[in-house]
């Protein structure tokens, strides 16, 4: 019995939700805006990022403000922003796009925003799938280190018994022991895991903190 080789997993560095657009946005010079100066309603028929581009400056920010207000993150959203949104709601808009689907409330809403307004832009991370995702996380080298908080192996007790470092019988049985109870944690959690995959992805479910599966460690 060896233990797993530890696998580190790259950070999650995702960007702070904002409540202006990206810079570096390119603009043109059509103008979206009606004789009220307001811009009509665009939720049937968004607009693409090459076309979005050919916006000018006032056009392209009023879109920012009316998807932000769509998926909540503006005043006055009523029932058709974040009062109507829950997370599981928002989870699966992702997962419609095929974007991640983790993170707390704010970065759920963002990335949603981002991608209306430009999805070119998203970070690998963002754009990672859910599956993708939790095939990596499902790693043996990533799994056994968030289940088991004190790892341990036969060549450790092996070692520690030729160093003499046990002054007893019932020191080593201790290791023992914490051998046997690691292997049945483990083996819990990655049953579970296999057993439900539908739930290995759920980043902020609290029915996976147990077993720590499809969280990444904060």
């Amino acid at each position: 019995m060896k233990l797993p080789e530890k696998v580190e997993l790259p950070p999650d560095d995702f960007p702070k939700p904002s409540k202006q657009p990206p810079t570096g946005i390119a603009c043109g010079t059509v103008d979206m805006l009606g004789p009220n100066g307001k811009l009509p309603n665009m939720a049937k028929r968004l607009p693409t990022e090459d076309e979005l581009r050919t916006w000018n400056t006032a056009s392209q920010q009023a879109f920012w403000e009316q998807r932000r207000t769509f998926w909540g993150s503006g005043k006055g959203s009523g029932g058709s922003g974040w009062s109507g949104w829950t997370v599981g709601d928002l989870q699966r808009q992702l997962r419609k796009r095929d974007i991640w689907p983790g993170g707390d409330i704010p970065f759920l809403r963002d990335r949603l925003l981002r991608y209306d307004f430009c999805r070119s832009q998203l970070l690998p991370c963002e754009l990672r799938t859910e599956a993708e995702g939790v095939e990596a996380e499902m790693q043996v080298g990533v799994l056994y280190y968030k289940v088991v908080s004190r790892p341990i192996d036969l060549g450790m007790i092996k070692q520690r018994l030729a160093a003499q470092e046990y002054p007893s019988i019932d020191e080593m049985e201790k290791d023992l022991l914490l051998l046997f109870s690691n292997a049945r944690k483990f083996d819990v959690s990655w049953r579970h895991c296999l057993l439900f995959p539908s739930a290995r992805g759920e980043a902020n479910t609290t029915s996976l903190a147990a077993t720590g599966c499809g969280q990444r460690p904060r």
